[in-house]
């Protein structure tokens, strides 16, 4: 971006917006009386309403001809967007922000939206690159100021970038070091920090440590609840991901039962249509699915792609409704529609993420079952090599899901009459379950199964 070049100016960040002329003062005094009243609807989670107002206060201000004003509220107008996950719209307003900003030297305006820029390329526009190059320029503009909030700043910066990477381990260090910073600005208990433990559960989930994530995501959402009530939208945000984590434990009717409740809260925010409905939808299809509620959780599957609103974080989240109707598909034994369903998923990935990145590894292997089931094992093979290359090299083999991989592997090595490889795979991957995920869990079961088969059909 042009302005980007001005930036060389650092002293110019930490300078007072100037004042109107003295004709229009009273109007850019309603217009931020306006602007108060929707922060403090985005505080209480008001996220529509807050939008709204903030639309309104930069239709009032931009006549006025203030450029500091118009410029401030295109970015807050911005993060209003990214609130209610509409991250396309909110990526063109900071990039209007950024260079109305630079125009009339409002740095701290320039920092704010240039923020925004790497927080939705690390998030909802899951663009890895853009992310790195925002955040190496993020870090220019910070790193004059050695504060707490700046260094914790930069570490959450640094967290994002590694989870929007697919390297869990490294997005699980750099969340420590950034709870560590938070706790710095304002104690264990303060909102930073409660916001930081909340992104460590998310990464200690990804990185397979369930147990660990499960204790930070409770304390998270208790604490944060405290602060914001236990309705607000990012407590509602916490308790979807705890969740999730549910299902990945087999707990799944409690997966069920929050994911309902999120679901009635979610519509309440953001409707019918759109990334933060799919999702929701999306995790009852998984959890119905492995209930054996099979025709819920296809209707939800469906439901969830059937929301989608076009916007590209939306697309995300489709991909994952499919991930999850195919495997309802491949339960109920509708294995061309499984296999359909799956190769949606992929084709969408490959738009969004690196080749390989975690998300298209583990799409390659559901595909690869299936076609194990189809009867077509050389096939199933080569994709379960894949996979597991990619995730073993970015989560470790001690991972639960790179065990669930290598017993799919096992599976194929089977059905060629590989049996000694199969069984050598398949008592790697029990080892690590059991540990990981106990001996009740029903992949160490169902795992477990397979090793004894293959033993009795080798002879023990």
């Amino acid at each position: 971006l042009p302005a980007l070049a001005r930036c060389e100016d650092l002293e110019g960040l930490t300078r007072d917006e100037p004042l109107p002329a003295p004709e229009i003062r009273e109007q850019v005094l309603e217009v931020r009386s306006i602007l108060a009243r929707a922060h403090a609807n985005a505080t209480a989670g008001r996220f529509v309403e807050s939008e709204a107002l903030t639309r309104a206060a930069l239709e009032m201000a931009e006549p006025l001809d203030f450029c500091p004003l118009t410029a401030g509220l295109t970015a807050d107008l911005g993060s209003a967007q990214l609130r209610l996950k509409h991250h396309d719209e909110a990526l063109e307003l900071a990039d209007r922000a950024i260079e109305m900003a630079g125009a009339c030297g409002q740095w701290r305006t320039v920092r704010g939206a240039g923020e925004l820029r790497w927080v939705l390329h690390t998030g909802g526009l899951a663009n890895p690159v853009k992310a790195e190059a925002d955040l190496r320029w993020f870090s220019a503009l910070v790193a004059y100021e050695d504060t707490p909030e700046a260094r914790l700043r930069l570490a959450e910066g640094r967290t994002a970038l590694a989870f929007a990477a697919g390297d869990y381990p490294a997005a699980v260090e750099a969340a420590r070091d950034a709870l560590a910073k938070a706790i710095e600005v304002d104690g264990p208990e303060g909102l930073p920090a409660v916001v930081s433990r909340g992104k460590l559960g998310r990464a200690l989930k990804r990185a397979g440590d369930y147990p660990a994530a499960a204790a930070e995501l409770e304390l998270a959402a208790r604490l944060l609840g405290e602060h914001k009530g236990p309705e607000h939208p990012s407590v509602v945000t916490l308790r979807e991901v705890l969740a999730e984590l549910h299902t990945l434990t087999a707990n799944y009717q409690a997966a069920a039962d929050e994911l309902e409740w999120v679901a009635a809260r979610q519509r309440a925010v953001y409707g019918d249509k759109g990334v933060a409905i799919i999702k929701t939808l999306s995790g009852l299809a998984a959890a119905y699915g492995r209930l054996g509620d099979h025709d819920k959780a296809i209707e939800y599957g469906l439901a969830a792609i059937a929301a989608d609103d076009g916007s590209t974080g939306a697309r995300g989240m489709v991909a994952n409704a499919y991930n999850n109707l195919g495997n309802t598909y491949e339960f109920v034994g509708r294995l061309d529609d499984a296999l359909e369903a799956q190769r949606a998923a992929l084709a969408i990935q490959i738009e969004r993420y690196d080749p390989q990145h975690p998300t298209v590894a583990i799409t390659r292997s559901a595909i690869g079952l299936v076609e194990h089931k189809l009867g077509d094992d050389a096939a199933s093979l080569e994709s379960q090599r894949a996979a597991l290359a990619v995730l073993e090299a970015k989560m470790g083999a001690d991972h639960p899901t790179v065990a669930s991989v290598r017993s799919n592997l096992g599976m194929a090595l089977a059905g060629l009459g590989r049996d000694a490889e199969a069984l050598e795979a398949q008592r790697t991957a029990l080892a690590v379950v059991s540990e990981k995920l106990g001996e009740d869990h029903e992949l160490t079961i169902e795992i477990r199964g397979l090793v004894r088969e293959l033993e009795e059909k080798l002879g023990g």
